[in-house]
């Protein structure tokens, strides 16, 4: 970095920070170790006249990688060969849960009335008709659903019972180890949970496309009709 560069202090690979500035906020947290008959002005005045250089180290880590700290050393070695010490540094990385889904709506078309009507999902992202939700955080989450009445586009009634289903997998084996399915009513927000214990949410592990299927329920004695909704799907920490 010149001396008369931008550094990057937030963390987005963006230089936004000017160097003396930089290294004064640096200085303030006690962050920067000078050499004998250092500070920072003959530091600045170092860069300047091109006596010291300014690197700037950037890692990339990906998104599923798990919350913990992390240590960080870095050594130089200058052209006659002697190697510095280690400059240790440490940072933790916090955990995270964001949803990326393949669909942008859930269609029943034709339905049986006084029966469970279902949308069954896979674990491919590139298929729209078949729902498939993933976890792009680092960290375990659960799958919250809330539906919105389904209304009659020409009389006005409604359709308000739900289900979905969502199991947690074995990566490696596909062995199920949890069978998740909830029934639910309209404007109640619902936890995917266990079927046989509803006090168990279900696993949503990062980085796993993860089949979730959805049905609905038309009482017996709804009136023939186009219904329509929204299914707010919410992804929540473990």
């Amino acid at each position: 970095i010149p001396w008369n560069g931008m550094i990057d202090m937030d963390g987005d690979c963006t230089g936004e920070t000017p160097v003396a500035d930089a290294l004064a906020a640096l200085e303030a947290e006690g962050r920067i170790a000078y050499g004998p008959g250092q500070d920072l002005g003959t530091v600045l005045d170092d860069l300047e006249n091109g006596k010291q250089l300014l690197i700037e180290l950037v890692g990339e880590m990906d998104y599923h990688q798990p919350s913990c700290n992390y240590i960080v050393e870095a050594m130089a070695t200058d052209a006659g060969g002697e190697t510095s010490v280690p400059l240790v540094n440490t940072f933790f990385y916090m955990s995270i849960v964001a949803l990326k889904i393949d669909f942008t709506m859930i269609d029943w078309q034709t339905v049986n009335i006084s029966q469970w009507n279902y949308v069954l999902g896979d674990e491919n992202m590139t298929t729209p008709a078949r729902p498939t939700v993933q976890n792009v955080g680092n960290g375990p989450a659960k799958i919250q659903l809330n539906a919105s009445p389904l209304l009659g586009v020409l009389h006005g009634k409604t359709i308000e019972e739900f289900d979905a289903e969502m199991d947690c997998k074995d990566p490696d084996t596909g062995a199920i180890l949890q069978d998740g399915r909830i029934e639910f009513l309209a404007g109640v927000p619902t936890v995917i949970t266990e079927e046989a214990d509803p006090n168990i949410a279900v696993l949503l592990p990062p980085c796993t496309p993860t089949q979730i299927d959805f049905s609905v329920h038309p009482p017996y004695g709804t009136i023939e009709d186009t219904y329509q909704g929204t299914m707010t799907i919410t992804i929540l920490h473990y």
